[in-house]
This record gives C-alpha cells, sequence and structure tokens, in this order.
C-alpha cells in the first residue's frame, strides 16, 4: 500500500515539477549546477519555479528525477525527512493534501496488522489453554507417555491447519440460515461426490442433496491411519487435499493416491450390519 501510494505520488509530483505543466512555458533554460546551492535550491526565497527547474533536476535522467519524487513522496507519507521544500503554490496544495492523506493510509494499515496480530495472539492463547487442559486430564488419569505424545502431536498439527487453512473454517455458517447451509454444503461436496459414477448416475436430485449433507469434512494429521485392513468399514472417503499413502501388506512397498480419487465405497454397498 505505502509503495503504491508513494509512486503515485511521486508520478503526479514529477507532473507538478514540469514547468510546462504548470506555468505553461518552457521558462527559460537549466539553471546550471554550478549555481545552486549544494544539495539545495537554484533559487532564493520561499517562492519559485516548479521544483524540477528551482532544484536543477532538469540537468538530471528521467529516473533521478523520478528517484527524487518517489523519496519526496515517500517523505510525506511516513513522516520523513524531504529532500526538497514545496515554493509554488500547488506544491505547497499538493504537500498539503498528502499530509492529510496520509495520516488515514497510516491509521487503516496500522490497525489493520494490529488487527491480525490480535487474532493470532488470541488464537495462540486459547491453543495454549486448550493443551494445558489436555496436560491436566491425560496426567491425572496417568495416560501411558506414548499415547499422550500422539495426542499433543495431534493437536499441534491441527492448530497449524488451522493457521495456515484459515479459509477451511466453516463456523460462519452456523450464523446462516438452514435453506443458505444447505444450499452451501451441497456446492461443496457436490463437486467432490459426483466424481463416483455411482452418485454422477443418480437421477434424483433431492437423494443426492441428502447425500451431500451427510457427508462430513475431515482433517487427518501426517501419519493417522483412515482405514485398515480387516477393520470394519462404515462410510467411504473422497480425498479433497493432499495425498494418501496406502501401505501394502505383501512386502511390496506402498503407492500414494492424489485427489480426486475415493477409497471405501464398497462398504456402500455391501451389507455390513
Amino acid at each position: 500500500v505505502f509503495f503504491f501510494l508513494s509512486h503515485w505520488g511521486a508520478c503526479l509530483w514529477g507532473w507538478i515539477g514540469d514547468p510546462e505543466n504548470i506555468d505553461g512555458s518552457a521558462a527559460g533554460d537549466p539553471y546550471m549546477i554550478e549555481t545552486c546551492t549544494m544539495g539545495g535550491p537554484c533559487e532564493h526565497g520561499i517562492e519559485g519555479t516548479p521544483w524540477r527547474r528551482r532544484y536543477g533536476l532538469d540537468n538530471y535522467s528521467g529516473m533521478t528525477q523520478y528517484l527524487a519524487a518517489l523519496q519526496f513522496a515517500a517523505a510525506l507519507i511516513t513522516g520523513g525527512e524531504a529532500p526538497m521544500q514545496p515554493s509554488h503554490p500547488v506544491e505547497r496544495m499538493y504537500t498539503v493534501v498528502m499530509m492529510i492523506l496520509s495520516i488515514f493510509v497510516s491509521s487503516i494499515v496500522v490497525g489493520e496488522i494490529l488487527l491480525i496480530m490480535n487474532r493470532q495472539s488470541e488464537m495462540t492463547l486459547a491453543f495454549e489453554d486448550q493443551m494445558q487442559q489436555c496436560r491436566e486430564f491425560m496426567v491425572a488419569r496417568e495416560v501411558p507417555l506414548s499415547l499422550q505424545v500422539r495426542i499433543y502431536r495431534y493437536m499441534e498439527s491441527q492448530h497449524r491447519q488451522l493457521k495456515r487453512n484459515a479459509s477451511d473454517d466453516r463456523s460462519f455458517m452456523d450464523h446462516l440460515s438452514v435453506w443458505l447451509q444447505v444450499q452451501l454444503v451441497e456446492y461443496l461436496h457436490r463437486t467432490h461426490i459426483i466424481r463416483h459414477p455411482f452418485f454422477k448416475a443418480i437421477p434424483c436430485e433431492e437423494a443426492l442433496r441428502r447425500i451431500c449433507l451427510d457427508a462430513k469434512p475431515m482433517i487427518f494429521a501426517n501419519g493417522d491411519p483412515i482405514v485398515e485392513e480387516a477393520h470394519l468399514a462404515l462410510c467411504a472417503h473422497f480425498l479433497v487435499r493432499g495425498k494418501l499413502r496406502v501401505q501394502l501388506t505383501d512386502g511390496r512397498g506402498g503407492l500414494y493416491l492424489k485427489p480426486p480419487c475415493w477409497i471405501g465405497d464398497k462398504c456402500l454397498f455391501v451389507d455390513t450390519l
């Protein structure tokens, strides 16, 4: 934000500094650098020609003039030391407007930064309280240390995923009306479910809507088992993000599944009860 605002301010400041744009004429030849004050203007007094002529910058390249304008605009926005002073009435008006505008922009940017930091701090404090309660609970009940470590790792991985994938948080849906929740959940789940040939062939929209509403999002940490051989399968899993390792039991290693794919769909067509 500050960079783009400084760039736009520098472009406008450079246009104001051209004597042809302000005075309507070329206003004579550029000043000789030898006649200018060292590091200062080539004219005396508080009134003078536009800044590019007054500071002798007509003798330099366009890049040098742009960098000088960028430094001046950035100084106005950030409250730093300006490399030059306005003397033309238009330059003074520009300087006043930029100073007032910089107050609002700086307040908004700083406020947003503080808001983000406060939210992160609240999430961290809530997670630390949750971890402390978990430790006290398991220590009081003498839970085996190996199981405690697995639980801690799982909770930490869930916290990291929540921070990285804030866009996956669905808690806001509780504040929607029932019908809006139905429409949103159907939209989110339908795309993945109809990739399966059986669900894609379902002609009844109401039946497909009920299936989408019954589907639940699940997040697994790295190394968590999803299904195991000889265990009772009660649901199918559609892989939406990440990858899934299938460990083969015949000693041939394993393979990785990537989305879009699904596992456990056979249990939907077999009576497992």
